[in-house]
């Protein structure tokens, strides 16, 4: 079991989106390039990057997002997904600043799998070097250190020393475990 570190994405400097119209904050990246996963600011209309070879996963952290994907329109609340490919034409709106999780990968080196858990008081830590476990929820504390939605739990490289201790939060909380599975070559 990896040992991991706690990121808010409030102390990581923001970035362009690759088209310039929006801001990102990296939380997590795959040393050899096959995925990434970042916090995105949604404050005006905005199309997305186009970003062709790679699959795509929206997660709502804050606000609600009308998000259009070639032509189809969605309005997503906190905590709900959207999963989209590169190529795909997509747009969002938020009504009102909004943040959400963009998670990436590689069509031809990668997967992405998430799984939502509700309500925990105890959040497991990673269990693979390519999982990140995302808090959905605001104004959670552990260890009285205020965390922002978008907090993250990422694998620092490092094997544990033992079982790795869960994070205890004060307030119920909703969280996203976003696994990133690798393919397979055949050599």
């Amino acid at each position: 079991m990896p040992g991991y570190v706690i990121i808010d994405p409030e102390g990581k400097p923001r970035t362009l989106w690759a088209n310039g119209r929006g801001t990102t904050r990296e939380l997590a990246r795959d040393p050899r390039g096959a995925w990434r996963l970042s916090v995105a600011d949604l404050r005006d209309a905005a199309p997305f990057s186009a970003l062709p070879g790679t699959d795509r996963l929206f997660i709502v952290l804050t606000g609600t997002v009308r998000l259009t994907v070639n032509g189809r329109e969605t309005s997503l609340s906190a905590g709900e997904t959207s999963t989209f490919l590169g190529e795909d034409s997509v747009a969002a709106e938020a009504s009102g600043p909004a943040q959400a999780v963009n998670a990436m990968v590689l069509r031809d080196e990668a997967r992405i799998d998430v799984r939502r858990e509700k309500a925990v008081r105890e959040i497991a830590p990673p269990i693979t070097q390519d999982e990140v476990v995302v808090l959905l929820d605001a104004n959670r504390t552990v260890d009285d250190v205020p965390l922002s939605a978008g907090t993250a739990l990422v694998p620092d490289g490092r094997p544990s020393a033992g079982a790795a201790v869960p994070v205890s939060v004060v307030e119920p909380s909703s969280v996203c475990r976003v696994r990133f599975h690798r393919l397979r070559r055949d050599c």
